[in-house]
């Protein structure tokens, strides 16, 4: 399966996921993104001067946005 659908399988995929994206549900998150941000500025920060891959960095606050902590 590709990233985008078309048709009904797009529809059917949109009905499923729309709520999530609803703005109440992405407002209850804000403290969330806020503390993730703030935690990936602060090793980021730690970094300077150096080489460095963010894909970690950003891969790990991705993950622990999913899983709310």
């Amino acid at each position: 399966m590709g990233l985008i659908s078309t048709g009904h399988k797009w529809r059917s995929h949109r009905k499923l996921i729309a709520p999530t994206f609803h703005l109440n549900v992405l407002k209850s998150f804000i403290d969330l993104f806020n503390e993730n941000s703030r935690n990936v500025v602060r090793k980021l920060r730690a970094e300077d001067g150096k080489t460095f891959d963010c894909h970690d960095y950003m891969s790990e606050a991705t993950v622990e946005i999913l899983l709310g902590k």
